[in-house]
């Protein structure tokens, strides 16, 4: 997870009102979303997994 993150998180918590016993969670779900995102990013550039094509059916049209 990025320092900045849980920096901003500490940071922010009192002038906005959060209580502390929200602070480690809110830095774990943090945590959790970077790490999704890190081992999404990597396992595309490693070839992992693929991009596809998504197809609209005709009938959709333009919007």
């Amino acid at each position: 997870m990025s320092w900045r993150t849980a920096r901003r998180i500490v940071g922010h918590a009192h002038p906005a009102g959060m209580p502390l016993w929200q602070i480690p969670f809110a830095v774990i779900v943090g945590l959790a979303f970077y790490t999704l995102v890190f081992w999404g990013q990597l396992s595309f550039a490693a070839g992992i997994v693929g991009d596809r094509v998504e197809l609209v059916p005709d009938y959709i049209g333009h919007s």
